[in-house]
């Protein structure tokens, strides 16, 4: 009885809440960084977990995320929400001030039209979730960092870290010393972003034992001018406030400056001229850098910009080098798009996406070597056998080359060298070739003997005439390799596949000679050979004339198809009768010619 009086004047005075102990999933971590200035969330995690002490990384996923690790170097990392929830003061305060202080949100708000906003009505960290792109499509993920930064962070904050400016899409360089950025340690240039994972390298030694606070300072390298200025511009986008201008006012905006500095045509805007510009002021070389469609010469979409339907959907990258073009100074920019927005606002509520982030695996590490010799030889035989090279090998076999750094600092430099010692003759000297296994040598010289046969096959085939393709002539031969034929591991092959396939003009020469053979005489209409024939009617047209010219036409009507090219003597790689003259493109490539100038001026 007394036991049972005793626990209830324990309980006096509490409530049942004050009873019932935190769930696990809201317990709150004992601290979490203070954002310096400029630092990005992966910083701020990766210092909580160097100071939490933790032994895994996955401990600090789950502490602050409940969840296992996924990258926060995304432009607006996922699950902010929860981390929110569990800081001090109102989550959506919370998640307010993650978005605004510690992600590249601030500078998307500024061309998507409004779609990206937080909105703190709801009340709930879920309702200011953001659907936001994460990364530019065919970008990978890699986390930039100045040399010098490095140096005066620590001297001015006693530690080093990661700052929001140097990630954003297509700047290479650092925005205040004017320095070239890097994303790899110097010595073993392994990436300091390894995938689903923190980022470390920069409170803990790297995997090849130096520090990067002390190895980093080596590799300071200039910047050009063109790329120091487009830094700043951006930087100085960054902290500015995220108004939410619409995309018509955002497009109209770019109209109305193009014109002002003279690339109009009419109502319209000149793009041949104000993309000439745009080259010129950034060179081919920083622009695809900026833009990995320019630098994938994927060149048809990019005014897109200028179109309010697509505007929106336009890489970050694109409006920052478009802008920065357009009015070279970041204030000049941002008075025109508050004047702009002042008129054009849109505020819109964006519905959460929750993303879920899979576990990743473990790496299977059964089979490796365990000394450094024997490792450095696995990845040496790796880079031969597929040509790659250092780089590619971090990115392709990243535990295997993290294990041998951390028994050899200098494996990176000895795979070089044992690469270097047996190159590839006739091959290009990027990174390593592929070593030729005395296997290959056979299947090579047997594989190029049945091209040849499949492609003269198809050549001295009856019936109407195909193109020769590589495709083609892969799938005439009697064999099935293990492979596509590739120039470095397998030349003759690859030499016989292009010596054998034709070009267009050849394959539209072999299917006139046929369709003479077929009509039975020279003499007939022009538009009854090209039909019978069944190819392009200017192309035809024009080699028709050319065979008529060399006296062609009347031999094609007696002897055989197959026969007749080799005694012209036209070769299969045969560029056509007038090389100088330019066709309009036919089937769905076609674009009739208004169109055509409308697009390229309107």
């Amino acid at each position: 009885m007394s036991s049972t009086y005793e626990r209830r004047d324990q309980t006096a005075g509490t409530t049942p809440h004050e009873l019932t102990p935190e769930p696990a999933a809201r317990k709150r971590p004992p601290f979490f960084p203070a954002a310096l200035p400029d630092e990005t969330l992966a910083s701020r995690v990766s210092r909580y977990h160097v100071q939490r002490g933790h032994q895994t990384t996955h401990a600090t996923y789950r502490e602050l995320f409940e969840s296992a690790p996924f990258s926060l170097t995304y432009w607006v990392p996922p699950k902010l929400e929860r981390l929110a929830a569990k800081l001090p003061g109102r989550a959506s305060d919370n998640l307010t001030a993650l978005y605004r202080e510690s992600t590249l949100l601030p500078l998307f708000q500024q061309f998507a039209g409004g779609r990206y906003t937080v909105d703190r009505a709801a009340g709930s960290p879920e309702a200011a979730a953001v659907e936001l792109p994460r990364r530019i499509v065919g970008e990978s993920g890699t986390t930039h960092l100045c040399p010098t930064c490095l140096v005066d962070d620590l001297q001015e904050w006693g530690t080093s870290y990661i700052h929001r400016e140097h990630q954003i899409p297509g700047i290479t360089c650092c925005w205040k010393h004017g320095v070239k950025l890097i994303d790899r340690c110097p010595i073993c240039r392994c990436p300091f972003e390894s995938p689903k994972n923190l980022i470390l390298g920069l409170w803990q030694s790297c995997h090849c034992g130096n520090e990067i606070i002390e190895v980093a300072p080596s590799v300071h390298e200039e910047a050009p001018t063109s790329e120091v200025e487009f830094a700043q511009f951006a930087m100085a986008l960054l902290p500015a406030p995220g108004t939410a201008i619409s995309t018509d006012a955002l497009v109209a905006l770019y109209r109305h400056r193009a014109r002002e500095l003279g690339f109009s045509r009419g109502s319209n805007i000149n793009r041949i001229d104000l993309f000439a510009a745009v080259e010129e002021h950034f060179g081919a070389e920083l622009l695809a850098r900026i833009d990995p469609a320019y630098r994938a010469d994927r060149r048809s979409g990019w005014f897109h910009v200028l179109c309010p339907s697509a505007a929106a959907d336009v890489p970050v990258n694109r409006h920052l080098a478009l802008a920065a073009f357009l009015f070279r100074e970041a204030n000049l920019f941002i008075q025109a798009r508050d004047t702009a927005s002042a008129e054009w606002q849109v505020r819109r509520q964006v519905k959460p996406r929750l993303r879920e982030t899979s576990i990743v695996d473990p790496a299977n590490t059964a089979g490796i070597p365990k000394t450094a010799d024997a490792l450095i030889d696995k990845l040496t035989s790796l880079a031969r056998r597929h040509g790659l090279d250092v780089d590619a090998l971090w990115v392709r076999h990243f535990a295997m080359m993290k294990r041998a750094v951390r028994v050899a600092p200098d494996a990176a430099a000895q795979i070089e060298a044992r690469l270097a010692t047996r190159p590839i003759a006739g091959t290009a000297a990027i990174g390593a070739s592929a070593l030729r296994d005395p296997t290959q040598d056979a299947t090579d010289a047997r594989w190029a003997e049945a091209l040849q046969r499949a492609a003269a096959g198809l050549y001295a085939g009856p019936g109407k005439p195909v193109k020769v393709t590589k495709h083609r002539i892969v799938n005439a031969a009697l064999f099935r390799g293990e492979s596509w034929p590739s120039a470095d591991a397998f030349p003759r092959s690859r030499a016989a596949l292009e010596t054998h396939e034709e070009s267009i003009w050849h394959f539209y020469m072999r299917r006139l000679l046929w369709a003479l053979n077929v009509l039975g005489s020279a003499d007939v209409a022009k538009c009854n050979i090209l039909s019978v024939a069944g190819i392009e009617h200017h192309k035809g047209e024009a080699v028709l004339q050319y065979l008529v010219r060399t006296g062609a036409t009347h031999k094609a009507a007696i002897a055989p198809a197959p026969i007749l090219p080799k005694q012209l003597d036209i070769p299969t790689n045969w560029i056509g009768p007038c090389p100088e003259r330019t066709f309009q493109r036919a089937g769905r490539g076609y674009v009739p010619r208004r169109t055509k100038r409308h697009d390229l001026h309107g």
